[in-house]
């Protein structure tokens, strides 16, 4: 079983913070204070997304090879179902100008999924 340690949070939480304060700079850069609430729901909807994924996969590490691929397989399907789920509900309800809301959710999910796959390896080729 993959340990859930202080790597995994402290490269999570540094670099997902540094993205973020890139992202607060570009925005009061190009005056676009108004998006400053899309910028936060996509970093925290980002955040919640990979801390799920990433805790199901620890999990599914300790399982047997068929579990662990369910575990996968039934993880990104749930991950892209709820992304799906939120962004229809966004749009919906129109609380956020949607364009900077998806470009925002787009470009932390995939800085977040980075840092997942990174530690992920990091720990697999780790000698036990």
């Amino acid at each position: 079983m993959i340990k859930t340690g202080k790597t995994f949070v402290s490269s999570f939480l540094l670099l997902g913070f540094i993205a973020g304060l890139i992202g607060f700079v570009v925005l009061l850069l190009f005056g676009w204070q108004n998006s400053l609430p899309s910028l936060i729901a996509g970093w925290l909807i980002s955040l919640a997304l990979i801390l799920c994924g990433y805790l199901a996969n620890n999990w599914g590490f300790s399982q047997s090879h068929k579990m662990f691929l369910a575990v996968l397989f039934g993880g990104m399907t749930l991950r892209i179902v709820t992304v799906v789920g939120i962004v229809y509900w966004v749009n919906r309800a129109q609380w956020l100008p949607m364009l900077t809301f998806l470009v925002n959710l787009t470009i932390y999910y995939f800085i977040f999924q980075s840092i997942e796959l990174v530690v992920i390896k990091r720990q697999l080729t780790k000698p036990k």
